[in-house]
C-alpha cells in the first residue's frame, strides 16, 4: 500500500485546510493554548510523549482530511 502524501495549508500560522491523495485521519495538536487567547472551555490537559509532562493544548479531535489525488500531485509536482 502507498503511503499517504499530505499538503497542509496554513495562513497567519493557523491551518485552513489538509488535503489528502487518500483517505486519513489528522489529529492536530496546537499548544500555542497559553499564548492565543482562549478561553478555559477551549482548553484541555493532555500528557506528552515521551516524557508525559502535562501540557495544556486547545481542545481538538481527530479528522478526516479531504480527499483530493489531484489537488495533492499538483503541488507535490512544484517540489
Amino acid at each position: 500500500m502507498k503511503k499517504p502524501r499530505l499538503v497542509i495549508t496554513l495562513e497567519g500560522g493557523l491551518i485552513q485546510g489538509i488535503t489528502s491523495d487518500q483517505p486519513v485521519d489528522v489529529l492536530v495538536l496546537d499548544f500555542d493554548a497559553g499564548q492565543c487567547g482562549g478561553g478555559d472551555d477551549e482548553v484541555t490537559t493532555i500528557k506528552t510523549y515521551p516524557s508525559g509532562k502535562a501540557e495544556e493544548i486547545y481542545q481538538t479531535e481527530p479528522y478526516l482530511a479531504d480527499v483530493s489525488k489531484k489537488f495533492v500531485d499538483y503541488f507535490y509536482k512544484q517540489f
